[in-house]
């Protein structure tokens, strides 16, 4: 019975908090989505080739952002660039979500052929 009180106490400084963020300037910021996208991949890759990838947001600074990376066949990872080798032919996923402190995000997604051999065009 002791921890049943906790809820309430949280509640109420969660409200609390909400109060005091609407009465902050910050509530008049205009907040436009930023333009992401991922860069350094190639045009199609050779599976077990390592790729590297990198985020770019135009007109944000990405020092102090956390930057989550996710792509097909491969665990989640933290970090300014993602690399990896794909392991399996067929179109390869890439996902990267920017986070920074302020709360602002950036999201970018691209795409990619991977192929047991190297077609020559």
């Amino acid at each position: 019975m002791t921890t049943e009180s906790s809820g309430f106490v949280q509640a109420r400084g969660l409200a609390w908090l909400a109060y005091r963020m609407a009465q902050s300037p910050a509530k008049d910021q205009a907040w436009k989505s930023a333009a992401a996208r991922i860069v350094g991949l190639p045009g199609q890759a050779v599976v077990g080739t390592k790729v590297t990838a990198r985020l770019a947001v135009a007109g944000l600074d990405l020092t102090g952002a956390r930057i989550l990376w996710e792509a097909r066949d491969q665990e989640p990872a933290f970090g300014r660039t993602f690399e990896f080798a794909p392991s399996q032919s067929g179109i390869q996923w890439v996902e990267a979500e920017a986070e920074w402190p302020d709360g602002r995000r950036a999201f970018a997604a691209a795409s990619f052929p991977v192929s047991k051999f190297l077609r020559l065009k």
